[in-house]
């Protein structure tokens, strides 16, 4: 289903110059609850479970600086370093595959997703490698 396009109102706006002058002003009010996709249509708003917004600066000077806000909607508290976590990772293995970035970028960020998913795998086959141990080691004083 072909979504609809967003209307964003673009507005000039000049400001003495006093200290670092934003790009661009929003505001940010979410609602918590339980909405099914047309009740999140009809309110021409967007939908999820969680929501990161990262805040990008750039003062001059070759500065650059990055914030975020967050929450999860499940808890209504920020979203939880784990699934900052997550979230980084997934970063990662996207822009592994950017076509925007240069291959040393590219192949650093496959080296972070290819470093959690061996991290994943390893600690998998630990697990399974200590049932079967406890497992083994029952049937042993079982027949003790």
């Amino acid at each position: 289903m072909a979504e609809e396009a967003k209307v964003v109102e673009v507005k000039e706006v000049k400001a003495k110059k006093k200290g670092h002058n934003y790009k661009i002003r929003y505001g940010f009010s979410p609602e918590i609850g339980e909405f099914t996709e047309e009740q999140v249509k009809q309110a021409k708003a967007g939908g999820t479970d969680a929501l990161i917004l990262f805040n990008l600066l750039f003062p001059g000077g070759g500065q650059y600086l990055c914030d975020y806000v967050s929450i999860d909607g499940r808890t209504s508290k920020p979203v939880a370093d784990e699934e900052l976590f997550r979230v980084w990772v997934f970063l990662a293995n996207k822009l592994a595959q950017s076509e925007g970035l240069d291959d040393g970028k590219k192949a650093f960020a496959g080296e972070v997703f290819k470093t959690f998913v061996n991290a994943v795998q390893k600690a998998e086959k630990q697990l399974k490698q200590t049932a079967n141990e406890e497992k083994e080691g029952k049937e042993v004083a079982d027949q003790g």
